[in-house]
């Protein structure tokens, strides 16, 4: 396996083949976000349960129908072993995430998800408090994801903690309709998010995993996927029947209004393997299908750099629709790449 300490700098090398030319800036932005990791030890051992495997980065590519863009999704500090240390040195990376992208008018919605949807002890927080996302530019904005995996795992408790949280960081009651008493039914809630840059454009979400298997047809039905939505999904899953845990729903209100601001699927990409010509083939299509701006997975996947961890499939008010497709690095790659310094 290669060593933990070379992560970012392979890392960097998937973000070039994305297109983006500014290495030095990559590395900057890798290093801040995902923190300190001890090189001596394996992955594995690094309490982190962003990937399947440990490794505690992945790239977000989201396509739109007028661009592509990268994102990177740390879970940071996973070498701080003590979990009151890790919160304090994760929360102070996001502290500084906020201020270089110019998000700081978030800051109170920030500090209530933290104090409503952790707990007092930090020292449940075995695999780790948050995680962090940023665009490569500042002006990308930022997420922050708050576990909810700890103490009971009733759903009922962990719903009452999303309900009394969404009470203090949105302007309005959420209304009891609709994709989230579906969720609160069928899924038990797994992290709590603030994404964006300013009030205006920003959102808190609610990711929550089934506790049975989901049918494609019932989140169609609670408005989840549209038709097109829908024939992208299926054609992703190809007939295969996933376990509970292979789909990841999400539900989004925006902070200004605390109105729907969109819903989104996400798919295991371990659960659904597919070649890296079938994947390219499949991303090709499913773009096709809802008219967004097509990307290359062929080179991406290339060389093994990297693996599909998760595909998203996401629409938003006005119908807007987006494909996000979450890439692994692979540390065990044999291809070299140039150094992170």
């Amino acid at each position: 396996m290669r060593p933990a300490s070379n992560l970012v700098a392979l890392t960097a090398s998937i973000i070039e083949r994305l297109g983006y030319p500014n290495r030095q800036c990559a590395l900057s932005v890798l290093q801040h976000m995902l923190g300190p990791i001890d090189a001596s030890s394996t992955l594995r051992q690094r309490h982190s349960v962003l990937n399947n495997d440990g490794v505690p980065l992945q790239l977000c590519c989201s396509l739109s129908s007028e661009a592509a863009v990268v994102r990177v999704i740390a879970d940071p500090c996973t070498a701080i072993r003590d979990p009151v240390a890790r919160f304090a040195s994760s929360s102070e990376r996001l502290w500084q995430l906020l201020d270089r992208n110019g998000a700081c008018s978030l800051l109170p919605a920030v500090r209530t998800t933290l104090s409503a949807t952790l707990p007092a002890d930090r020292a449940l927080l075995e695999h780790g408090p948050l995680w962090l996302s940023s665009g490569l530019h500042p002006d990308r904005g930022v997420a922050m994801y708050s576990t909810l995996s700890w103490g009971p795992e009733e759903p009922e408790s962990r719903w009452q903690r999303v309900f009394e949280w969404l009470s203090g960081v949105l302007p309005v009651t959420v209304a009891r309709e609709g994709a989230l008493p579906f969720l609160e039914c069928t899924a038990t809630p797994v992290a709590a998010a603030i994404e964006g840059r300013t009030l205006e454009d920003a959102a808190a979400k609610v990711y929550a995993r089934a506790r049975e298997p989901f049918a494609l047809s019932a989140l169609a039905a609670q408005g989840f996927l549209d038709a097109e939505m829908l024939w992208c999904a299926q054609r992703l899953l190809a007939g295969r029947e996933l376990p509970a845990t292979g789909i990841l729903p999400s539900v989004a209100f925006g902070l200004a209004d605390g109105a729907l601001h969109g819903c989104k699927v996400d798919v295991c990409g371990h659960c659904v393997p597919h070649t890296i010509q079938e994947w390219n083939t499949l991303i090709n299509a499913m773009c096709k299908k809802m008219n967004l701006r097509p990307i290359d997975m062929g080179a991406l996947l290339a060389d093994g750099l990297a693996s599909v961890a998760f595909v998203g499939i996401a629409r938003r008010r006005l119908g807007m629709r987006r494909l996000n497709i979450y890439l692994k690095p692979e540390p065990q790659s044999s291809v070299v790449v140039p150094g992170n310094v």
